[in-house]
């Protein structure tokens, strides 16, 4: 649904607010400045209008049907897209945040909510690149379908799990061969 969409509906761009890009910064016109924030303009201008008009009495409420009809209605094609940038560069800028906690330099991501989604993995791959000005990278995984479990199980292996002295040195009294050593 959110590929049939245009966030540029729903959400403020940056375009909107200045009328072109913005080079002090570096935003161009099509950057998000607020995610909704369409919304909550004409949600605000609906108040203001309810407060000068002392609310909706009686006499009028048909008439500002009629009127509520005329305004923009927001697709749900919009919405979804706007919603799945609004996530997706919060998780872009969290993941970046951590990276450089832990002094990483790439982020990996995987799961279901990107596998196969090419919107969200360049919004996230842009969003990594803009917080870090170019100095980091995403990089998405694509047979992660068992990871989790696979390192909740690791985070609790059992005593003596895997393959007998498949993780331990082996025995001293136990010569090691080597192929040199065969020849």
């Amino acid at each position: 649904m959110a590929e049939a969409g245009d966030n540029a509906a729903v959400d403020m761009l940056v375009g909107d607010i200045y009328g072109a890009d913005y080079n002090k910064i570096g935003l161009k016109s099509t950057a998000i400045a607020s995610s909704f924030g369409k919304v909550f303009k004409m949600k605000r201008q609906g108040e203001n209008q309810a407060e000068d008009h002392g609310g909706l009495s009686q006499d009028n409420r048909e008439e500002d049907n009629d009127a509520s009809s005329s305004q923009p209605q927001f697709r749900k094609e919009d919405i979804s897209r706007s919603l799945l940038y609004a996530v997706s560069n919060n998780i872009g800028q969290i993941a970046y945040l951590q990276s450089e906690k832990h002094n990483l330099e790439r982020i990996y991501f995987g799961g279901s909510f990107i596998r196969g989604h090419r919107q969200t993995i360049q919004t996230l791959s842009y969003a990594i690149n803009f917080w870090s000005k170019g100095e980091k990278k995403a990089y998405f995984l694509r047979h992660e379908g068992y990871l989790g479990s696979v390192g909740a199980f690791l985070k609790r292996q059992p005593k003596n799990w895997g393959r007998r002295n498949s993780f331990e040195e082996y025995p001293r009294e136990r010569p090691i061969i080597t192929h040199r050593e065969v020849e």
